[in-house]
């Protein structure tokens, strides 16, 4: 299933995003980007409108549901055109099974697609665009060879690393078969970005993984951002004791830092502030998250609307993942709500706020206790960290200068310099 064009007029576009017309560009991304509500999507939705008013793009994505039909509506508000196609699950054990026999990641063989591969050949036929935005690493089997060099990637992180950190935690009989997709992963990732215009990571450590292990190209870091006119402090009254955490629930390295904390460091808390509890938010909880639910103190919410309400209840954020890549930006979106929030040290990359003031860093259970104790011990220090959590938002993380000074010189005329 695909949902064509829908594209708007030139006049229309003006009057809807702002701009004068220019430069065409084409901009594939492995998932639609909208509604904004989910680490990528966040992302990706922040490019698509950055680009969208400088110039007239060209969107094509997967979409994850037939409900996310409305969605592309809404992009195609934005866009000149919009498509959606929808990968159906009767053809995902094929294209494994196709893409495993024939040595291929099978992170890329998951978003092989014969009619996306039709129509972003058409496009790139009709329109010879003179830059392209490749959002996430698998969409570079997309691109013909001849028009890398006009495409810029936007990794975010290195996919193949990932592999290796679950193979890292995983019994030997399952390791191996991860460490194989890691291998073939990278291999395709390095191919893709020694050819490009330029490959594009989140934080220099994600960078700096890339290119120990070999990676080569045009790389550089572009940080993430905060909506800083969505996500506000609000006057609403905070739960006493109410510990939240927030994200997609089907994610591992998000159910496996809930699991954790849940049984590590909540009991620990518990013993000193009974009435506190530990809300777990976010769409999808797998059956491990929801059985976490049964333990005192623990509520499991599932899909939550507008996650803003329950940042607004929330007296403390926690974010104890273990396993974590790029830029968070569940913690982004705690502290320009103005919440404290307490940090596994694997989720800082990126961020360069400072400990103690405008958040707490664990790394063990008996530093999430310590943290959390100074919190809920003291409603003073809970709002003064949050303000400052907030100032140093304000001051350090805008999407448009984000973009403006990493994503633009890259879709300008001219050779960048080899790394």
């Amino acid at each position: 299933m695909d949902l064509e064009d829908c594209g708007t007029d030139a006049e229309q576009v003006s009057a809807l995003t702002g701009h004068i017309p220019s430069m065409r560009l084409l901009y594939i991304a492995h998932r639609i980007p909208y509604p904004p509500n989910k680490g990528d999507k966040i992302r990706s939705y922040n490019e698509v409108l950055f680009l969208s008013k400088r110039f007239d793009v060209d969107l094509v994505c997967f979409l994850e549901s037939s409900e996310d039909a409305k969605h592309l509506r809404t992009l195609q508000g934005l866009c000149r055109t919009a498509t959606g196609f929808l990968r159906g699950p009767l053809l995902k054990g094929m294209r494994l099974l196709g893409g495993f026999l024939r040595g291929r990641p099978l992170s890329v063989a998951l978003y092989d697609h014969a009619g996306m591969r039709r129509k972003i050949k058409r496009l790139i036929r009709e329109h010879n665009y003179e830059r392209i935005v490749v959002f996430s690493g698998q969409m570079a089997q997309y691109i013909p060879a001849e028009m890398l060099p006009r495409t810029a990637i936007d990794f975010c992180d290195v996919d193949s690393h990932k592999w290796e950190n679950y193979a890292d935690r995983l019994p030997w009989y399952a390791s191996w078969f991860y460490r194989l997709e890691a291998g073939r992963l990278f291999d395709f990732e390095n191919e893709a970005s020694h050819a490009a215009l330029s490959s594009i990571f989140i934080t220099p450590a994600e960078l700096k993984i890339f290119t120990d292990l070999g990676g080569r190209g045009r790389l550089l870091t572009l940080g993430n951002g905060v909506d800083t006119g969505f996500f506000v402090p609000t006057s609403a009254p905070m739960e006493p004791g109410r510990i939240l955490f927030t994200g997609a629930m089907d994610y591992f390295p998000n159910e496996e830092g809930v699991a954790w904390f849940a049984k590590e460091v909540f009991p620990l808390v518990r013993k000193t502030f009974p009435a506190a509890r530990f809300v777990i938010a976010g769409s999808n909880p797998t059956l491990k998250v929801r059985n976490l639910a049964r333990m005192d103190g623990v509520d499991v919410t599932g899909f939550v609307k507008d996650m803003r309400e329950e940042q607004s209840k929330a007296n403390i954020v926690v974010v104890p993942l273990r396993i974590a890549r790029g830029m968070q930006n569940k913690v982004l979106e705690a502290m320009a709500c103005g919440k404290a929030v307490v940090v596994g040290r694997a989720a800082m990359g990126g961020i360069h706020a400072v400990h103690g003031r405008d958040l707490f860093v664990a790394e063990t259970p008996e530093e999430f206790r310590v943290c959390l104790a100074k919190l809920l011990g003291d409603p003073l220090l809970v709002e003064t960290m949050g303000q400052a959590a907030r100032r140093y938002i304000e001051a350090n993380l805008s999407w448009d200068a984000n973009l403006e000074h990493g994503l633009m010189p890259l879709l300008a005329a001219g050779e960048l310099r080899q790394v």
